[in-house]
């Protein structure tokens, strides 16, 4: 059943609402039904040559004292211009002038303002009888404002019109257009006690099947596009776009947004950011994480500068040839910045290109922890390979130095100031928790027991360079290299312990003579001519030529063959 729009209701429907109420009595030209209002309810009839406001004359009549004040809307080659009898004479109504309506059944109507010559002006009865009243309904030309003024008690309609100016919508209208053109800018202003607010609602309805069925996936919800006159034609440079990514259905309204821009020489406008529920991709395709940049992008750039152009300091972070890579870059007055890592709890890990295109890790600091056994920096990965030989960690510097330059691959430097009673190692190397090596800070070493030290087997391996340099074995205190007696010297190096020489310790060879007293040139004259000098506690001894047949213990033999 028709019914008019509720006051403060029926958001977004009060249009079709009140077209619907419109429609029972009128056509769709604006016009009364037939049969809805007959010859016996109005003393308004159409006459020839226009429109008389009162009276049942058959066209307008003279001007006289019975007609005074009444207005009669010309149809004819008068231009649809509205007149009012002054009882002498009819007079066009003007700009400015206000004229009083006086219905022949009692009440009021006061006009205001004037028509153009595109007005019309439809007027209904008033009535004597209070609810009787009947509404004037203007229809507007171009560029004309009108504004009513309801006076219920005293059966009066102020009605004010103004001609040659732009049309405003009021403020409680909700009109609808096949479309609109503006010139200048246009603003949507909301207030209101509630806290949402008002803005532009672009509605689709229908697909390829029917005009009245639900949108489909894929179907454009609407766009907000930007053109821009190249002196012939408008032409498009940018614009935005929202499809549905399914078939709409209760609780199902998934959709993307897009937005197109025109690269510079270019006609056609290319996608350049799509949003859906998954994130944001720059470079116009389905985004696969929150964030994701597609496979031809140029990367991330962060400036630290205001240039970005000439005297500037930015980061990058973008694949290369296969591979991913975050550096920092300068140009002009720019400085060459550090890259640093760091967590929650002050682990830091800085890389510096020391002011230079090639970088390197500059420090590792900043890490405050009282946890027992807390790790700066853990490489632990998880190898799986087949064959070959995974690197944890690799250091493979390239050296190309000249002059006195030198290099050090990896350099350990402890600062200590109070240290506990623990182990300070500067190496610690493990496999399965057991140890297989270990440099401790006062440069002790300790091998895994059964471990061995290998050495080259060609030029061969030095332990000392200088005959200054201290060694000792087996905990024996470190001397530096010894001379004299070769027993002493190497129980002096802890080599040998209580040391004694027995004959079998010689298995071969002569035994030279040069201080026995035999004077002998060769050793073979020593074999047959030793004699031991008279002393205080020695016997002369005198060596024989031929071998006794039986030696027994205590005998002397010297073979002298």
């Amino acid at each position: 059943m028709a019914r008019l729009p509720i006051v403060g209701g029926d958001a977004g429907n009060w249009g079709t609402i009140l077209n619907e109420y419109l429609q029972v009595s009128h056509a769709s030209d604006g016009t009364l039904k037939s049969g809805v209002v007959g010859a016996t309810q109005t003393d308004l009839p159409s006459v020839a040559g226009g429109l008389l406001l009162r009276g049942t004359f058959a066209s307008r009549p003279a001007a006289s004292s019975t007609n005074s004040g009444l207005y009669y809307l010309a149809t004819d080659n008068n231009g649809g211009t509205l007149w009012q009898s002054t009882g002498s004479a009819w007079v066009q109504v003007s700009a400015g002038v206000t004229h009083g309506v006086t219905h022949s059944s009692g009440g009021a109507d006061a006009l205001t303002g004037s028509l153009d010559a595109t007005a019309r002006v439809n007027i209904a009865k008033g009535g004597s009888a209070a609810g009787s009243r009947r509404q004037i309904n203007f229809i507007e030309g171009s560029n004309t404002t009108i504004t009513t003024s309801d006076d219920a008690a005293n059966e009066k309609v102020d009605v004010t019109i103004t001609a040659g100016t732009p049309q405003d919508l009021s403020t409680t209208a909700s009109p609808t257009f096949a479309g609109l053109t503006a010139n200048g800018v246009i603003y949507s202003a909301f207030q209101n006690q509630a806290n949402w607010g008002g803005g532009l609602v672009v509605r689709k309805r229908g697909n390829t099947t029917a005009a009245t069925d639900a949108v489909v996936n894929g179907a454009e919800l609407g766009y907000h596009q930007f053109e821009g006159w190249d002196g012939t034609v408008y032409g498009r440079g940018a614009y935005v776009i929202t499809n549905a990514t399914q078939d709409f259905s209760t609780g199902n309204h998934g959709a993307r947004y897009a937005i197109f821009t025109t690269a510079n020489g270019q006609a056609d406008a290319v996608e350049r950011v799509r949003i859906n529920d998954t994130g944001v991709l720059i470079g116009g395709a389905d985004p696969t994480h929150t964030l994701t940049l597609p496979y031809s992008s140029t990367g991330i750039a962060l400036y630290n500068t205001a240039d970005q152009t000439t005297n500037y300091e930015r980061g990058l972070f973008y694949w290369a040839s296969n591979v991913l890579s975050l550096v920092t870059q300068k140009g002009g007055a720019g400085v060459a910045r550090a890259i640093s890592f760091a967590t929650g709890d002050g682990t830091n890990l800085q890389l510096n290109n020391g002011g230079s295109a090639s970088g390197y890790i500059q420090e590792l600091s900043g890490k405050t922890s009282t946890t027992a056994g807390a790790a700066g920096v853990v490489v632990a990965p998880t190898w799986q390979a087949a064959s070959g030989t995974n690197i944890t960690h690799s250091i493979a510097p390239t050296v190309s130095q000249s002059g006195t330059a030198g290099y050090t691959a990896l350099h350990i430097n402890p600062t200590e100031g109070t240290t506990g009673s623990g182990s300070k190692r500067l190496i610690h190397a493990q496999v399965g928790g057991s140890d297989r090596f270990v440099l401790d800070n006062a440069g002790d070493i300790t091998l895994a027991d059964g471990g061995d030290i290998s050495a080259g087997s060609t030029t061969g391996t030095k332990i000392g360079t200088a005959t200054t340099q201290k060694l000792g074995f087996y905990n024996a205190t470190p001397i530096v290299q010894p001379t004299g007696a070769a027993l002493t010297a190497l129980s002096n190096l802890g080599l040998v312990a209580s040391p004694t020489l027995a004959a079998s310790d010689i298995s071969s060879g002569t035994l030279p003579v040069d201080r026995g007293g035999t004077n002998a040139s060769t050793a073979a004259g020593a074999r047959t001519n030793l004699a031991v000098a008279e002393a205080s506690g020695f016997a002369k001894m005198s060596v024989g030529t031929v071998a006794p047949t039986s030696p027994t213990v205590g005998d002397l033999w010297v073979d002298t063959n």
